[in-house]
C-alpha cells in the first residue's frame, strides 16, 4: 500500500469546501421570539452562520432578536 492510511482532505479541498458551505438563512423578516419553522429558513452558500447539518436541530427554536429577510442565521441569533 503506497501513501499514508489515514484518508483526510487536502489544503485544496479544505479551501473549497469552506467556499461551497450551505449555511441556514431567513427567508422573510422575522421577529425576536419567533420560533422557527421550515417555512423561515432556507439554505445558502455563507462561509458562516449556523451549517445545513445543523437544520433539522434548529427547527423549533427561538430568535433572540429580529432578522432581516435573507440573514444568516448564527449561534447567537437562537435560544
Amino acid at each position: 500500500m503506497r501513501g499514508p492510511y489515514e484518508k483526510s482532505p487536502q489544503a485544496l479541498e479544505r479551501q473549497i469546501r469552506q467556499q461551497a458551505r450551505q449555511s441556514l438563512t431567513t427567508t422573510r423578516t422575522l421577529q425576536a421570539g419567533t420560533r422557527l419553522t421550515p417555512d423561515m429558513l432556507t439554505l445558502k452558500r455563507a462561509e458562516t452562520g449556523i451549517p445545513a447539518a445543523l437544520y433539522h436541530q434548529t427547527l423549533g427554536k427561538t430568535l433572540k432578536h429580529p432578522l432581516p429577510p435573507n440573514a444568516t442565521l448564527t449561534p447567537n441569533d437562537i435560544e
